[in-house]
């Protein structure tokens, strides 16, 4: 049996607005960095709806991947401590092991960041579309769609500011989704050292979070004044 804990910790994701509470009532596992939309809105509620759906399925493989990991370690155990051993079945077993512990360090975390990109663009869209009633196509050169979009936003008049850490992740898996569309593995694997997937959800939570809070403070502004009066 794997430990959701340990792979919760490792990653810093968990189930999304999720908690897992040890013995003494300490926080083991905290899923609350996917936000919860204030103020109801079709658009947001949708967003944010996906986006814990997304989390969920990242962590869900995650999971899934260390169970087929242990399953496969589990038979390695047992065929070597058998007197009649195979070793066609051992070097099978060896390979095995061996592509499930590339997929778990690499494969399952880029796939996690390529559809959390997609998502990015996806959602960035939707808002656009919903506050100002179309989307501009990006030119062909120059800004990568999510710096476009955002930058289009703010032509706009939507006042928002993004911390600079946000937007150099934003840029980290971008990179990362550019490198696994290319099959630059070398460049994927290196790219993966250091980032954390709970943080990567948890900038994007913040980031449409943000654009929340200015659509309500702006474009929004005089419904959420009529429904609070």
């Amino acid at each position: 049996m794997i430990d959701e804990i340990d792979i919760a910790t490792r990653h810093a994701l968990y189930w999304a607005r999720g908690e897992a509470l040890g013995e003494n009532g300490e926080v083991l596992a905290d899923g609350s960095y996917i936000y919860q939309p204030t103020y109801f809105s079709q658009t947001f509620f949708s967003l944010f709806d996906k986006l814990a759906q997304l989390n969920d399925y990242c962590f869900h493989q995650l999971l899934a991947g260390e169970q087929r990991n242990a399953e496969l370690l589990s038979q390695q155990a047992e065929a070597l401590a058998s007197a009649d051993a195979d070793a066609a079945e051992l070097d099978y077993l060896d390979d095995e092991i061996r592509n499930w512990d590339d997929n778990l360090s690499v494969i399952a975390r880029a796939t996690a960041l390529v559809l959390l990109c997609s998502f990015v663009e996806w959602a960035l869209k939707q808002v656009t579309n919903d506050l100002y009633g179309d989307v501009y196509r990006k030119p062909q050169k120059g800004l990568s769609k999510i710096e476009f979009l955002l930058q289009d936003l703010t032509q706009r008049g939507l006042e928002f500011n993004l911390d600079s850490e946000w937007l150099a992740t934003l840029a980290d898996f971008r990179s990362i989704r550019n490198a696994f569309a290319h099959g630059d593995w070398r460049r994927v694997e290196e790219s993966l050292e250091g980032i954390s997937l709970g943080a990567c959800f948890s900038v994007v939570s913040r980031v449409f979070e943000r654009l929340e809070e200015a659509a309500w403070a702006g474009p929004w502004l005089q419904d959420r004044q009529l429904r609070s009066s």
